[in-house]
């Protein structure tokens, strides 16, 4: 085990906390969007809690897994694969019922021309997923996107600000809030929106590809002058 993988390692075990609370979770655990920026090393850490707490608990990864071998390193560590395209309705129609569902699809980057499928895979995609997971207990990830941007030196917004998103990225993820929050309320669904911003990850996020640039001598861009800071 090299430097790195030793880190990694480290940084993927789970609190005596999280454990606890994986004592609580009734039931099988199917992540949708595994395969993107850091749904594998939440599948990791899901499983590395079950185990640690005893448990026989399944963890289901479901993604297109484009990136080759990813599949079979997480059907390595115990980790159930489904391949599938969720965007395709048979595809999702066929994924098994599961008591629990943590949805991390979507798009996140590139939405400048490519903005029917933003909306598509933002807020066209959970409306589909909340009926088919209408029984299910769904953690959805979001963003603070879906605020308006806020001086730097304000200390960013807030849960009580009211959402007003700027640009397409933003509106169609505050689409994916209320698709599901319709939904929750037709059925009675237990929803959860977790708002994310700066999301750092052991290979992903703002954070990381600032401290790669300053590694690297590469001058940061500052001049926006705004922040979308969730405190």
């Amino acid at each position: 085990m090299n430097g790195i993988e030793s880190f990694e390692e480290q940084w993927l075990s789970p609190s005596e906390a999280l454990i606890e609370d994986m004592k609580r979770i009734e039931g099988d655990i199917m992540i949708l969007g595994a395969g993107g920026k850091i749904g594998p090393s939440i599948a990791r850490l899901t499983m590395q809690a079950i185990e640690r707490a005893g448990l026989d608990k399944r963890v289901i990864a479901v993604s297109r897994f484009s990136e080759e071998g990813l599949a079979q390193e997480l059907n390595a560590e115990g980790i159930e694969t489904i391949v599938a395209n969720i965007l395709d309705d048979s595809q999702l129609q066929d994924l098994p019922e599961v008591e629990n569902v943590l949805y991390l699809a979507g798009q996140k980057f590139g939405t400048s021309n490519n903005e029917p499928y933003t909306w598509a895979m933002n807020t066209y995609l959970p409306g589909r997923v909340a009926e088919k997971f209408r029984k299910s207990r769904i953690v959805v990830y979001s963003t603070g996107n879906v605020y308006p941007f806020t001086p730097v030196g304000s200390g960013g917004a807030t849960e009580e600000m009211r959402t007003d998103p700027v640009g397409e990225y933003g509106q169609s993820c505050l689409g994916r809030e209320r698709m599901f929050q319709y939904f929750s309320s037709v059925y009675g669904t237990p929803i959860l929106l977790y708002r994310l911003n700066y999301a750092i990850d052991f290979k992903y996020g703002v954070l990381l590809e600032v401290a790669k640039s300053v590694l690297n001598g590469k001058p940061l861009d500052v001049t926006m002058g705004h922040s979308s800071t969730l405190v």
